[in-house]
């Protein structure tokens, strides 16, 4: 079972900040604002499925973290809809190339397979940039 919360960052810190709102059961998935995630996380990519329509349909496997989805042969630039994580470690999505912006982590062995019927829905179509973290 997915469940969230909504955490608001403090410029240039990793989930630091006050929490504004929380979904119930195991905290899952956990979106961001603001400031940039700690470039310390390593972790490969293998077993990351981001997919451009809703329900896994149109995906791509990723390996290694990209800075700019725009620059990727992925096509996926500002176009994911839905994601699965069997990376073994937690992988975060951010709105804005170079790791910047609001991001949503999702921990391994979850999925959202449909960003737009969820409380992360502005994050559907708005993925920049994503990377173990």
């Amino acid at each position: 079972m997915l469940s969230a919360m909504l955490r608001r960052s403090k410029s240039g810190t990793k989930r630091s900040g006050i929490i504004i709102a929380a979904a119930t059961l195991a905290s899952a998935a956990v979106l961001v604002s603001g400031g940039t995630a700690s470039a310390s996380a390593q972790g490969s990519l293998s077993g990351l499925t981001a997919c451009k329509n809703n329900y896994f349909n149109d995906c791509r496997g990723f390996l290694d973290a990209i800075d700019d989805l725009g620059n990727a042969e992925s096509g996926m630039q500002d176009s994911i809809s839905s994601i699965k994580n069997y990376t073994g470690h937690r992988v975060c999505f951010y709105m804005d190339n170079k790791y910047r912006g609001d991001y949503l982590w999702l921990d391994s062995g979850n999925e959202i397979p449909n960003l737009l019927a969820t409380q992360y829905s502005r994050f559907n179509d708005n993925i920049s940039s994503i990377k173990a973290c």
